[in-house]
């Protein structure tokens, strides 16, 4: 049950991030930006796929995380600069239409089978008392804590 516990601490750490993330663009931009687990998926996409053209690992991460920004920037860019007193309906239409269009992209340049990505984070960090607590617990859990 503490397991359970602990993995659920973990994942709750990530939705934790993500709303952060969510409000901080909603401040920003003044609207949602139902994109954000595009732009996400769509660089974890570029990752994996120049990891399976032997591009080595934390270049391939790296490379992805960079494309996430860029795309990110580039969308908040466009709702800030050019459509800053828009309606919420049309900024939100944006978002929406940079979903669909980032969705489309993934298919089109990766295709729709599903890409294998070799951990990069493994194994056990520490036991306590028959818990035991994994490295990306302690990964998730500390990211979250500086958030």
């Amino acid at each position: 049950m503490l397991q359970g516990a602990i993995a659920g601490l973990a994942i709750g750490g990530v939705y934790a991030i993500i709303a952060v993330s969510m409000t901080l663009m909603a401040q920003l931009v003044r609207v949602i930006n139902f994109s954000q687990a595009a732009i996400g998926m769509f660089g974890a996409f570029v990752a994996a796929y120049l990891a399976s053209e032997r591009v080595p690992v934390p270049l391939a991460l790296l490379i992805g995380l960079v494309v996430g920004i860029a795309v990110s920037v580039l969308i908040g860019m466009i709702l800030a600069r050019w459509l800053p007193e828009s309606s919420i309906s049309a900024r939100s239409a944006v978002t929406v239409a940079s979903l669909l269009l980032l969705i489309s992209m993934s298919y089109i340049l990766f295709g729709t089978r599903p890409m294998n990505f070799r951990a990069v984070v493994s194994g056990t960090a520490f036991e306590v008392g028959g818990v035991v607590i994994s490295q990306v617990t302690v990964i998730i859990t500390g990211s979250t804590d500086c958030c």
